[in-house]
């Protein structure tokens, strides 16, 4: 074996296995993954500002803040059942909601929709309200003909 094959075979277990890791191309991060059984929950990463919703699928969904926030939840919901943690990140994200999503109902109806993306989403009942923390006194009401003229996106439940 040459010497400089053996000064390198020495260099590279001079390497801290911590450094080589970090510094390595071959090692990939866990992929994302959606969490559906925490839907509803809202999430933020430890040291950052982001809120997100967990939606119905398991997606992270970033939930504009504050105004966005305010239209949807209860005040309280950005202090309880917030989870904090590193782990947030591993969750897969999906679209975020758009600024200034809020919910609505038509004047003779008691449906009430998320407005999101043009689209306006049923949340399915008085349980998925209470799952997602959804405050009923923020629903806008309108002419049930507005409500009947925007096109239809899934389920919110």
């Amino acid at each position: 074996m040459s010497s400089s094959a053996i000064a390198q075979l020495q260099f590279i277990n001079e390497i801290p296995v911590d450094a080589a890791r970090v510094e390595s191309p071959f090692l990939l991060p866990e992929p994302a993954i959606p969490r559906p059984e925490i839907a509803g929950c809202k999430v933020r990463i430890t040291g950052k500002t982001p809120i997100y919703v967990i939606d119905r699928k398991g997606y992270r969904r970033l939930v504009p803040f504050p105004l966005t926030f305010m239209n949807l939840f209860h005040d309280y919901a950005v202090f309880q059942g917030l989870l904090v943690s590193e782990s947030v990140s591993q969750i897969a994200e999906g679209l975020a909601l758009e600024n200034g999503t809020i919910l609505v109902r038509g004047m003779h109806s008691e449906d009430i929709y998320l407005m999101d993306r043009g689209k306006k989403r049923l949340v399915s009942s008085r349980r998925v309200m209470d799952k997602y923390d959804f405050n009923e006194a923020s629903v806008v009401v309108v002419s049930q003909v507005l409500v009947d003229a925007i096109p239809t996106g899934e389920v919110w439940d």
